[in-house]
């Protein structure tokens, strides 16, 4: 039965008051939310409350124990590692840029410095920018670029030096000219 029918069956007979009660029953029916949805809702807020109160009694109990204190030492050596790295990939830089920025090979560094990362007066360079110069470093590395022109041809081998003749060797002379005296 609906609401007017109970109104009717109690007597009132007004109208507008039952008009008016009928659109405030259908106004509410649509808004809401249905019951079985909004206790599913509450269970999952109660399930998430009581792991976020699990969650901070084993972060207490994890700063209070021995743990909190190995987790310090374990964060200090993480630090001093990070800067033996720095350190070291900052040693291998400072060698690649004594190489790169030498005066025999100021020429070709004029073309590629572009290429590098330098740091200002006063201020260090990044782990970052450090690993970026070393791999571009290694690449101009692997191709030969900052070898010494003086010794090299135009194939990558050494050249002879001016003393050597020119002649080719035949490596069976020694051999053969024993044979022949022999004879």
């Amino acid at each position: 039965m609906d609401l007017k029918g109970i109104l009717k069956k109690y007597g009132v007979e007004d109208e507008k008051l039952i008009s008016a009660l009928s659109d405030y029953e259908n106004d509410l029916t649509k808004s809401t939310v249905p019951l079985s949805r909004l206790n599913k809702k509450v269970a999952q807020y109660h399930d998430l409350q009581e792991k976020l109160t699990e969650t901070e009694v084993q972060l207490e109990r994890a700063a209070n124990s021995d743990d909190g204190k190995n987790l310090e030492s374990l964060q200090t050596e993480n630090v001093s590692l990070k800067g033996k790295l720095l350190n070291f990939k900052n040693t291998q830089w400072s060698n690649a840029k004594k190489k790169i920025t030498d005066e025999k090979m100021k020429e070709k560094f004029e073309l590629i410095k572009d290429q590098f990362t330098f740091a200002e007066d006063g201020k260090d360079l990044e782990m970052e920018q450090i690993e970026t110069n070393l791999k571009a470093f290694d690449t101009y590395d692997k191709i030969k670029y900052f070898d010494d022109p003086v010794n090299q041809n135009f194939n990558g081998r050494r050249a002879r030096s001016d003393n050597a003749s020119n002649k080719k060797v035949n490596p069976y002379r020694a051999s053969m000219e024993r044979h022949l005296k022999d004879k």
